[in-house]
């Protein structure tokens, strides 16, 4: 396989690992939970902190268990939810305190971790929950959807999800659950699955409507890859997304619009003055839903975004180390705060690679921004990513370096090198190497990765170089 086609495989499977990897702590008014590992894999604790970071309270682990998993906040913010050790177990948000445990899978192996997918109904009574798994008791239900009661944890019923009846090779598609969502009046319920089936489910008498036919994809199924969302606007009008790169929009359950979108999405975001915000690792897409077009592409951020915060007048994307600021309904660049990711001092001259990705460049008191963003190649979720800076002259080179996993269980060093002259601002190339780290070979010219591409496009012919501020 050449090397540009394995960073493209890599890119779903990436974004996949990302989004599991984003839900394992949560973000509350007054502070954070999370898990906390030692050093191994099954010796976690479920932690609570203030809002300085400093830890509160910690669930007992015999109540909840000591698997990492995938948590849940409850509309009002006062229920934690956590699927652990076979168990769905319903906690205090504000002292981790159980309320109920739910066995999911009786006769799984009790060191499972389950890919639970869970919905909330909109006025919090009700609880949809997959019991996907695997192994040998998982698929004696494989898909199922139990509906629980959220105050008690009680059954209320099973919705059979589709596996052992299939027979079309394409209807296979509606296997595993990914994603769930009630409609506004909690009367129906969205079910999308990997491969790309979205079935509505009627819950009055499970009477169902399979989407298909958006985009122009011509098999029986809504997307062409594993759903990742699903939101309701009204009770007729969705908003699908998945790793296929689109965004798909149904009205009484046929194809209305087809939007596309950079590295596709896996969680839908509902904004003020009827806004979407489609989110990946990295990157997201600002959207007006009266015309389903693009506003503007925000980002892209360092690592995986972990906390997107939306006030009326802007939305704030957090991850790691940093934080940027983009105004509504515009989704203009306000501001951003974090460490610098690299920084070179030489005689006059300072240059900074901000946390968001831009390039400053102090020159006599000036300091000028360069247009083209150093992105890494396959800037989806923060392996081992570092930057340098090197000034040669008036050749301004930043070396945007990702460790991106090439093969099951090997990976290598990948660099996009960007190179301007630093009294003009204008780009004049960028190239992607492979490091060779993986083979103990040399560093190697490799196809251009699609960050140089949308860099060198963007500044062919023309100065690169804008006055942002004067000392």
């Amino acid at each position: 396989m050449s090397t540009r086609n394995q960073l493209k495989t890599l890119t779903a499977l990436l974004s996949c690992w990302a989004m599991s990897a984003t839900a394992q702590g949560l973000n509350l008014p007054d502070g954070h939970v999370e898990w906390q590992c030692g050093n191994r894999w099954d010796d976690c604790r479920l932690v609570r902190k203030d809002a300085n970071g400093l830890p509160v309270t910690t669930a007992n682990p015999a109540a909840v268990g000591t698997l990492r998993s995938r948590l849940t906040l409850s509309h009002d913010g006062k229920t934690i939810y956590a699927p652990v050790n076979r168990n769905l177990t319903a906690l205090n948000a504000e002292t981790l305190q159980p309320r109920w445990r739910q066995p999911l899978f009786p006769n799984a192996s009790q060191n499972d971790v389950l890919p639970t997918v869970m919905a909330e109904s909109p006025d919090g009574s009700t609880l949809a929950v997959s019991r996907t798994g695997y192994g040998e008791a998982a698929r004696q239900d494989w898909g199922n959807i139990i509906l629980l009661k959220a105050g008690t944890g009680e059954v209320i019923r099973t919705l059979q999800h589709p596996v052992s009846t299939l027979k079309d090779e394409w209807q296979k598609f509606y296997n595993t659950v990914t994603a769930l969502a009630f409609t506004p009046d909690g009367s129906a319920l969205a079910v999308g699955s990997t491969g790309g089936g979205i079935r509505v489910i009627q819950l009055d008498g499970e009477r169902e409507t399979r989407l298909q036919g958006a985009c122009g994809w011509p098999r029986p199924v809504a997307h062409a890859g594993p759903v990742r969302d699903l939101r309701w606007t009204t009770n007729s009008t969705l908003i699908s997304t998945a790793n296929d790169g689109t965004v798909r929009l149904w009205k009484n359950g046929q194809p209305s619009a087809c939007l596309t979108v950079k590295q596709g999405g896996f969680q839908l975001h509902g904004l003020p003055n009827g806004q979407l915000l489609v989110q990946n690792a990295t990157t997201f897409t600002l959207v007006n839903l009266a015309t389903f077009k693009k506003v503007r592409e925000l980002g892209p951020t360092v690592s995986a975004v972990q906390d997107v915060r939306v006030s009326p007048s802007k939305v704030t994307l957090a991850d790691e180390t940093s934080e940027q600021d983009y105004a509504l309904p515009s989704g203009e660049f306000l501001a951003v705060r974090g460490p610098n990711l690299a920084q070179l001092r030489q005689g006059n001259t300072n240059i900074e690679v901000r946390p968001n990705l831009q390039v400053n460049v102090t020159q006599g008191g000036k300091m000028h921004t360069l247009n083209a963003k150093v992105i890494p190649p396959e800037n989806v979720r923060g392996w081992k990513k570092r930057w340098s800076i090197s000034l040669t002259g008036q050749s301004l080179r930043v070396d945007a370096t990702n460790y991106v996993r090439v093969m099951t269980m090997e990976g290598d060093d990948f660099q996009n090198r960007y190179v301007w002259n630093v009294n003009t601002g204008k780009l004049l190339s960028c190239e992607t190497w492979q490091m060779g780290l993986m083979y103990g070979g040399e560093p190697q010219k490799t196809a251009t990765d699609a960050a140089c591409k949308a860099a060198l496009q963007h500044g062919q012919g023309r100065q690169d170089i804008k006055t942002v501020w004067h000392e």
